[in-house]
């Protein structure tokens, strides 16, 4: 119904965000933007986040919401509104996410700031969440009233605050983080810091953000003390330094009616920050002790390798330099390129005992956790079945396929590692991690570790299906979406895309795939030869589609016609222009030329021989094999 109300929304004229129901914020990392185009938004609810709610972004839209909330623990926004006689007329208003609070829509009249009362927020900034059809644009005509223009800001930028640090972070925590506090902690992430200067003007930003009415302050703060612990210092106590820096910019324009100079703040407030950050300092090192056993959850302890052990180690395969038992892989491909009928042809092929690309295969068993598109998977195996001549029956004995799991979930856990253990499960396949990996925060590192660490519990190899991020999707150099750690993690990176300049000999274009580890390509591999191989395509097949190879792709045919040519040894650029005028339908220098510029660099060698000539040879290896 989400993706319902996201068409909706954009036919209305609006821009638009697919927003994390659990925690409210975008699931789309810092330098987001807003969307109105069809294809974008349907990408967004039908493949990458199909739970997502709608959020709004106001600035597009030119409107301001008056957001009411009725808390636990909290004012109650209602009672503000019959405190004050603030204004309730609205063109249209809805119940908030919680069900407790209501969002008032007006037009934003301009000169006006986010802001905040008792109970109330004022946002013209961001986006409002929304889970209903809303009105045009031109339906909605009342102006935010001046009662909420008007307001008194409780802290003004350039005023000291008069209350404790404790009571500035209660008053503004539990707010939605905005884009420009996210983008500051991103850019921190990215550059870290370099000196208490730098620190303390980050700090002021922080601030003047909060004044702003950005939400997320308090929790940034708490975010930029871990980034500070982890860089290394030359003096003698980080800690106390950046819970001074914090305080003297929250007492000094953090709000208040008495302007101070830093050195009054510190005269008046120093036994008060000395209380403050010892509750602080213990506060944040119970959640770091929290969060370090919480790592240690799924340690598998670590012992030592004699050097024969090290010695005798060695990789065996599923399929020959592209799968492995008891390693780790992930698949990355754009959304509806053809991933999940890939690894349907691997493991496939790998229980028929056929090859792949030529490439030999060691018979497995699989467990696959479907997380997106569960209906119509059996059928893509069926159809697999069908086009190339195996019984569906003896196939499905090697699959045990599960209903979406998540890896932070130790229920979810338990009952994989119970039925690998007893099935004697070879690999778990993942599809996808954005649906198997519990993250909240797809960005944070520290989330992905915990459930990468989790998967030492199945004691098997695992292929993780994932998508690549919005800069990379369309082009053939991928990278994984969200935290590196999970690349990182991986033995095998497979990356999966458009292979545009590949065309048939006759020139015609053609709707061929690439999967390739080459690092180019953004793929990854630590156990073998690197690779990229052309020629793969979606076959329809009995409703659905098949994935299969063509030997007419002008990549994997330069392939076949340098290993037919060379097979009996080196020749010449002459004697291949020969052999081809005798035993293939073309052949001139130039088409030779730039075969060889497309064959694979690792089978074909060019040096120079008697005269300074270019001579060729092959080494034997690979060749594509259609599976029909």
């Amino acid at each position: 119904m989400s993706y319902e109300y996201a068409e909706h929304a954009i036919a209305q004229g609006y821009k638009i965000i697919p927003i994390n129901p659990a925690n409210k914020t975008p699931y789309l990392s810092a330098g987001f933007q807003y969307s109105n185009d069809p294809e974008v938004v349907a990408t967004w609810w039908n493949v990458d986040f199909p739970d997502a709610v709608v959020g709004i972004g106001l600035v597009d839209s030119g409107i301001a919401i008056v957001d009411i909330d009725n808390h636990e623990g909290k004012t109650n926004g209602f009672d503000t509104v019959k405190k004050l006689g603030l204004p309730t007329e609205t063109t249209y208003k809805y119940p908030s996410l919680s069900g407790k609070g209501e969002h008032h829509w007006y037009t934003n009249p301009g000169e006006t700031k986010s802001g905040k009362l008792d109970g109330i927020d004022i946002k013209v900034t961001g986006y409002v969440i929304t889970n209903y059809f809303v009105p045009t644009l031109e339906e909605l005509y009342i102006p935010l009233p001046d009662e909420y223009r008007s307001y008194k800001s409780r802290i003004e930028e350039g005023v000291a605050w008069d209350g404790t640090i404790s009571e500035w972070l209660d008053l503004y925590g539990g707010m939605q983080p905005s884009y420009e506090v996210t983008a500051l902690v991103d850019d921190l992430r990215t550059t870290g810091f370099t000196g208490n200067e730098y620190l303390f003007k980050k700090m002021v930003r922080l601030v003047h953000l909060a004044n702003d009415g950005k939400g997320g302050v308090p929790e940034a703060m708490r975010e930029l003390y871990s980034i500070w612990k982890a860089t290394p210092h030359s003096s003698g106590n980080p800690e106390a330094e950046f819970l001074r820096a914090m305080h003297r910019a929250i007492l000094m324009i953090g709000g208040g009616k008495v302007e101070l100079t830093s050195e009054q703040v510190e005269d008046q407030r120093s036994e008060q920050l000395n209380a403050d950050a010892d509750a602080l300092l213990y506060k944040w090192e119970v959640a770091d002790l929290a969060k370090r056993k919480q790592a240690q959850k799924y340690a598998i302890g670590t012992r030592q390798y004699t050097w024969e052990e090290l010695e005798a180690m060695k990789v065996d395969w599923i399929i020959d330099g592209v799968l492995a038992f008891n390693n780790y892989s992930m698949l990355v491909g754009a959304p509806n390129i053809g991933k999940t009928f890939l690894y349907i042809d691997w493991m496939c092929a790998s229980i028929a005992g056929r090859q792949w690309a030529g490439r030999e295969t060691t018979k497995a068993k699989f467990m696959v956790v479907i997380g997106e598109g569960m209906t119509g998977w059996s059928d893509r195996v069926k159809a697999w079945c069908s086009e190339n001549m195996e019984d569906f029956d003896e196939i499905k004995k090697s699959i045990i396929p599960m209903s979406q799991a998540s890896l932070a979930s130790d229920a979810d856990i338990d009952v994989m590692a119970e039925i690998i253990k007893k099935e004697n499960i070879d690999m778990v396949i993942l599809d996808t991690w954005n649906t198997s990996s519990g993250l909240q925060d797809e960005n944070s590192n520290g989330e992905a570790s915990l459930s990468l660490n989790a998967m030492t519990r199945f004691q098997t190899g695992v292929l993780v299906v994932h998508h690549p991020n919005a800069e990379t999707q369309n082009s053939d150099c991928l990278k994984a979406r969200g935290a590196t750690a999970v690349q990182g993690k991986m033995d095998f990176v497979v990356t999966m895309y458009q292979a545009k300049k590949d065309k048939d000999f006759d020139g015609a274009d053609s709707k061929y795939i690439a999967v390739s580890t080459l690092d180019k390509n953004g793929g990854k591999s630590r156990h073998s030869e690197r690779f990229a191989l052309a020629g793969l395509w979606l076959k329809d097949v009995a409703n659905t589609k098949v994935m299969v190879h063509d030997n007419g792709s002008i990549t994997t045919s330069a392939n076949l016609f340098f290993a037919t040519a060379l097979k009996d040894g080196p020749k010449s650029l002459k004697e291949l222009v020969e052999w081809a005028e005798d035993n293939w339908s073309n052949g001139s220098e130039k088409s030779i030329n730039r075969w060889a510029k497309l064959a694979d660099p690792q089978r074909l060698t060019i040096s120079k021989g008697e005269k300074n000539r270019n001579m060729y040879s092959w080494n034997d290896g690979l060749t594509w094999t259609p599976h029909n």
